[in-house]
């Protein structure tokens, strides 16, 4: 602490001896007892001292995630296209590179209004898993290392040497005036906690500086340990004191429901109301993780699913927050919310709030009446998951992690609107030409990639005079594969096919797959309405609907109540505009047929063709014979495309068989555009 105060004393007389900029003020630090204060919470409001003022500020904020690859001007893009979106606040969950502090003072320096910061600091998960127990010298010395070095980077104070998987380099811009606070730890494991729990239960309560426990479990030692370290070291270093929390989620919330089916959802329960204080100038709050499909719990439990909003409609995540605020001690954060525009969806909410398969302008209206419950229920703030989608090598549609940023990084190489122009822009020539002396349908394909999609340009001779139906037959796995078509017996193919498309005007445009390489079936077949031991054939000409699970089906372990098998089919294919640009964008559409310029376009996800990796032409192996984990390596796929007026399927012509191939790649190609979320967010964010 006396070095702390000497320092202080120090950099006021450099302030007072050779001046400073506005920004540099240390009106907007607040000086008490020796101590420096940049936030708090007074009232259940978060506080920011600004012009020698404590201001209330809502926060809304925007989660950023660890990304080498970004330098000071991507972070300065970022940071002015946040602000401008009405944000107040950026949430990392961890140390960043010296870039993101230098980036944020350098902004806050220009700016007429600061943007603000939550610092993580996590515990190893590689290390916890491989010894679960918090307690253990090899996670909790490493963890209060990592919070000693954050505070210190923070603070401009540290020089880090280069180490795998974690920030690193010289930090030397001072940023601690504008953090709000700690939001220390992980999305805890209840086994971990349960492990802590019965293990070490001889830890009795805790007792610090700053923070004590009463009648506190073995983990809440822990996690009060954990903060007052936190609190300790930036005290004794620096003379700070920041609002500080942990986090925390349903799944080890401390209420009681009876309705979960899944036992680690509701075995644990962590409740920050036994963690307290020991000054009232310790601003304590809590952090949680919350969205509206995830536990289970939050879609059956009564309390919640009946729950009326301010809208006067039924809300589960209106009715669940209401029932955290009503039970805690302390004001309440809202660390994380959102939800994804994945092709696909992965978990169902009874409203229709749905982990995936929202287009870009239902993903913008959900984050906003989220914020509005946040808001209404009286909560710190909220923060929504996440800035900007998140995905390495290649983009899987079919992966709603990937999906849940307000600022998309697909490149969207051909932009699905039925004109051929990008096609020519990208100097793309026909993989197919017909013969012009021939009388068919199609006159010229194109196909081309990008790191989300396989597309597909088919250019025809006349779609005004009849209906046309196109099918498309792909063959990417050897040895494997059907003959026939299953939109159209009378075409046979040249060789076995894998996946079958049809496009066409009417509702039924889908993706079918040959029912052996039907990993689905494979996967929960016992559990299928459609259990045929024919499928399991190579060959058997059977074609199978594309779905996903939603939920295996269990008991829950409470009440008994079972929870049925639940899976969707994900082939069906939507006609609409996938052009950005263009008003009538939808960010779900698959294919346009554009019957005036006598051209469509579609486009596949490589997820939904059993890519595991397209970057390296790599797909599903044959599961049957060599397990799940199997890969294949290929040189390209094999396509024969079919067309027939809608009327009239004997009379069909087909391509003949053809190869598209591509240039793998090791480094993707990323693209930044703000979806259609964004402006919607930035409106409801206006109003707070």
């Amino acid at each position: 602490m006396k070095k702390a105060k000497f320092l202080l004393i120090i950099a006021i007389l450099l302030s007072l001896l050779f001046g400073c900029t506005s920004k540099e003020d240390v009106k907007d630090v607040y000086i008490e007892n020796d101590i420096q204060y940049a936030a708090k919470i007074n009232d259940n409001k978060f506080q920011i001292y600004l012009n020698d003022n404590w201001e209330n500020i809502n926060i809304k904020g925007v989660n950023l995630e660890y990304d080498t690859d970004l330098s000071i001007k991507d972070y300065d893009r970022w940071f002015e296209k946040i602000h401008e979106m009405n944000a107040n606040t950026i949430r990392v969950y961890e140390l960043q590179s010296p870039d993101f502090y230098d980036a944020l003072f350098q902004y806050n320096i220009k700016s007429e209004k600061p943007l603000y910061f939550f610092q993580g600091v996590s515990l190893d998960k590689d290390t916890l898993a491989e010894i679960p127990d918090v307690f253990k010298l090899d996670n909790i010395v490493p963890f209060k290392d990592e919070i000693n070095i954050t505070i210190d980077a923070i603070n401009g104070k540290a020089k880090i040497p280069e180490r795998d998987g974690q920030a690193f380099g010289n930090y030397t811009s001072n940023v601690s005036r504008y953090l709000l606070g700690f939001i220390l730890g992980n999305e805890w494991d209840p086994n971990i906690v349960d492990t802590a729990n019965k293990e070490r239960s001889d830890k009795g309560d805790f007792e610090g500086t700053y923070f004590y426990t009463e009648e506190g479990n073995a983990f809440e030692h822990f996690l009060a340990e954990i903060m007052d370290h936190a609190l300790s070291y930036e005290m004794s270093e620096y003379g700070w004191m920041h609002p500080i929390s942990f986090i925390n989620w349903p799944t080890t919330d401390f209420l009681t429901h009876l309705s979960e089916p899944i036992k680690e959802e509701d075995m644990v329960k962590i409740n920050p109301n036994n963690i307290k204080t020991k000054s009232k100038n310790i601003s304590y709050f809590a952090s949680y993780h919350i969205y509206p499909y995830y536990p289970d719990f939050l879609n059956l439990e009564p309390k919640y699913t009946l729950h009326m909003d301010k809208r006067g409609k039924p809300n589960n995540f209106a009715g669940y927050l209401n029932d955290l605020i009503n039970n805690h001690e302390m004001p309440i954060l809202v660390s994380e919310f959102g939800v994804p525009t994945s092709k696909v969806l992965n978990h169902i909410n009874i409203h229709g709030i749905n982990k995936g398969n929202l287009n870009e302008e239902e993903q913008g209206y959900h984050i906003v009446n989220m914020f509005e419950d946040i808001m209404t229920e009286k909560c710190l703030g909220g923060i929504v998951y996440s800035w900007n989608d998140n995905w390495d090598n290649w983009s899987d549609a079919l992966n709603s992690e990937e999906q849940f940023g307000i600022l998309s990084m697909d490149r969207n190489k051909i932009k699905v609107d039925g004109d051929i122009k990008d096609w020519k822009k990208n100097k793309i020539e026909p993989i197919y030409t017909s013969d012009k002396k021939e009388k068919n349908p199609i006159k010229n394909i194109y196909m081309e990639n990008d790191e989300r999609y396989l597309y597909f340009g088919i250019a025809y001779n006349d779609l005004k005079s009849k209906p046309i139906d196109t099918t498309i037959s792909i063959d990417t796995i050897k040895g494997q594969g059907n003959f026939s078509n299953p939109f159209n017996l009378n075409i046979i193919s040249d060789e076995a096919m894998d996946f079958v498309i049809k496009i066409g005007n009417d509702n039924d445009s889908k993706i079918l797959v040959d029912s052996y390489y039907d990993i689905h079936y494979f996967k929960y077949k016992d559990s299928l309405k459609d259990n045929n031991p024919d499928y399991e054939d190579k060959n058997s000409e059977n074609y199978n609907p594309i779905r996903i699970l939603v939920n295996e089906g269990t008991t829950a372990f409470k009440t008994g109540l079972k929870i049925p098998f639940n899976d969707i089919e994900i082939g069906n294919l939507i006609q609409g505009i996938g052009n950005p640009e263009l008003e009538k964008y939808d960010s779900l559409s698959d294919y346009y047929i554009n019957k005036d310029k006598n051209f469509a376009e579609l486009r596949i996800p490589w997820g939904v063709l059993g890519f595991t990796d397209p970057g390296k032409k790599e797909i599903q192996g044959d599961f049957y014979t060599n397990g799940l984990d199997s890969r294949v390596i290929i040189d390209g796929i094999n396509i024969s495309i079919s067309a027939y007026e809608s009327d009239n399927e004997e009379s069909y012509f087909t391509t003949p068989l053809f190869k598209y191939t591509w240039e793998s790649w090791d480094t993707p190609i990323k693209e930044e555009r703000l979806k259609k979320s964004y402006d919607i967010i930035k409106e409801g964010f206006s109003k707070y």
